[in-house]
């Protein structure tokens, strides 16, 4: 490359051209300047970049009741910011579906170098599409999953199959209520299904009282839980949006405690023993669980239709309480996120006895769409 600068001493004014060789690695250079083996008080700077390069690619699951609509992934990597990149140079391909990606864009995420999104069609077809992006010989590859339509108020029952809500008949036959095992409480902005309410909660029923979160403390502290913790963003909760390994955490970072939950963690003892306390079998034995704190907030929204469907199947209501989600509070150790059922907003402020884990709150469990 031409490198070139100037010299003002005194009278004379000087200008010398050079040429030295790029260096091969992408990385941030300096340039110095020596005049009759003096080191120059400026110097020179310059990159080198490489092309774009991925590492990740994340395509959020889709419902086909959206298609038409266009979903947005996130690509992670290198490179997606420099002078050189062009981004007509970007592509996308589907093989099974070319519709599907006609008229994708791509997008920066502020000036990163390293965080690209991109957007495409939602098919009408149930399936899975092997979506590609690339950039010259570069190139990487996700699994866009688009799953059948459905709707809060769903109901679940207990041979995997699903009664769809049908808010002007919701007459069950006596076979349904007793193979019912879930009502779907929430779907993604994509229109896919967070997962099923199990028909009863602790409000009343069997099992049925206010439990705390936890009561197992150290040096008067209850055990940090970085992991499954969560704020409020701009947006809404960031952080641990899905409860479904939440308990296993818990083990691995309170063996004793864990050990008898009875004691220790009384509301995730009433979650782990739901099914057995309430006669389910076979599929639907395990995998309840204490929803998260943004999948609480999905059913705290979903309550009336919720309750509606519940009722209709023999149910318990969720009350206008308190409920305990499994994500911890970010600010501290010893408080959690709950959702106050009464029909006001979720309580946003930091207020520790509120959040305070040895509270004793309702529990409701939901199980995994799958």
């Amino acid at each position: 490359t031409s490198i070139s600068w100037s010299s003002n001493n005194g009278k004379n004014y000087q200008t010398v051209d050079t040429v030295i060789p790029l260096p091969e690695i992408d990385d941030y250079y300096t340039i110095k300047v020596f005049f009759d083996g003096i080191l120059q008080y400026r110097f020179g700077y310059f990159r080198i970049y490489n092309v774009p390069t991925f590492t990740n690619f994340t395509i959020p699951a889709v419902s086909i009741s959206k298609s038409g609509k266009t979903v947005t992934a996130k690509i992670e990597g290198n490179y997606f910011n420099t002078p050189d990149t062009d981004f007509s140079n970007f592509n996308v391909t589907c093989s099974e579906d070319l519709s599907i990606v006609s008229q994708s864009s791509f997008t920066k995420y502020y000036d990163s170098d390293e965080i690209l999104f991109v957007s495409f069609q939602i098919p009408e077809t149930v399936g899975e599409y092997e979506i590609t992006v690339s950039y010259g010989k570069n190139s990487i590859s996700s699994t866009l999953i688009a799953v059948p339509a459905c709707c809060v108020g769903d109901v679940l029952l207990d041979d995997g199959t699903v009664i769809p809500y049908n808010k002007d008949n919701l007459n069950f036959s006596d076979i349904q209520k007793q193979k019912a095992v879930g009502v779907l409480c929430g779907v993604t902005e994509y229109g896919v299904p967070i997962g099923y309410i199990g028909l009863y909660n602790s409000s009343a029923g069997n099992n049925s009282g206010r439990y705390e979160w936890t009561t197992h403390k150290i040096s008067d502290n209850f055990i940090s839980l970085d992991e499954i913790s969560c704020c409020l963003g701009a947006e809404g909760p960031v952080g641990n949006l899905i409860g479904k390994d939440n308990w296993q955490y818990i083990c691995s970072r309170d063996a004793v405690g864990s050990t008898d939950a009875a004691k220790y963690y009384p509301a995730f003892n009433y979650a782990n023993n739901y099914a057995s306390a309430f006669h389910l079998s076979g599929k639907y034995s395990d995998g309840w669980y204490i929803p998260s704190y943004e999948e609480l907030f999905y059913i705290y929204c979903n309550k009336d239709i919720l309750n509606l469907v519940i009722n209709k199947l023999g149910g318990i209501v969720l009350d206008n309480s308190d409920y305990w989600s499994s994500s911890q509070y970010s600010d501290s150790c010893n408080d959690a996120w709950y959702v106050n059922f009464n029909g006001e907003n979720t309580d946003y402020y930091d207020d520790n006895t509120s959040f305070y884990k040895g509270n004793a709150k309702n529990i409701c469990v939901i199980r995994p769409f799958d």
